[in-house]
C-alpha cells in the first residue's frame, strides 16, 4: 500500500504516485506497452487491496479465484463498475474514473455485491434442495 504524497490517496505502487490515473490510462489506450503494464499491474494490485479491505472491514472472505475482474473503457457502457452474477465478473469502466482510490472503492462495493448475490443464491439453492428432499420423503 502506498499513499500518494500529493493527495494522500492510495495508489497501487510508488511508480503511480508521480503520474495521474488519466495519464497512465491514456498511454495504455495509445498502445504504449509500459503504460499498459503499469496500468494492468495497478488494477491487479488494486483488486488485491480491495479484497484485503473487504475481509478486514466487512468480515467477508472472498477468494480472488471466485470472481473475475474485467477492465473496459467505453463511455457508452456502465458508469463506474458493475457485477455480473451469471459470469461472476466485476467490470470496471475506466472512462469516468479519476484515481486509484476510486477504482479500489468501486471494486470493494462490487465484491460485497458478489458476496451478497452468492450468499442469496446458495441459500435459495439449499432451500430448494430441502423442499425437494421433503417432498421425496412424503
Amino acid at each position: 500500500m502506498v499513499l500518494s504524497e500529493k493527495s494522500k490517496k492510495w495508489v497501487p505502487n510508488p511508480e503511480l504516485s508521480e503520474v495521474s490515473f488519466e495519464e497512465v490510462r491514456s498511454g495504455c489506450q495509445r498502445g504504449e506497452v509500459d503504460a499498459c503494464r503499469v496500468f494492468f499491474n495497478g488494477f491487479e494490485a488494486t483488486f488485491e487491496k480491495a479484497l484485503e479491505e473487504v475481509r478486514k472491514e466487512a468480515g467477508i472472505d472472498i477468494s480472488p479465484n471466485e470472481v473475475k475482474l474485467r477492465i473496459i473503457h467505453d463511455e457508452k457502457q456502465i458508469l463506474g463498475a458493475g457485477y455480473f452474477p451469471n459470469r461472476k465478473e466485476i467490470v470496471v469502466n475506466t472512462a469516468y474514473l479519476e484515481d486509484w482510490e476510486e477504482v479500489k472503492d468501486l471494486i470493494k462495493a462490487e465484491l460485497v455485491h458478489h458476496y451478497a448475490e452468492t450468499r442469496v443464491f446458495n441459500k435459495k439453492q439449499k432451500e430448494t434442495q430441502q423442499e425437494v428432499q421433503q417432498e421425496t420423503k412424503e
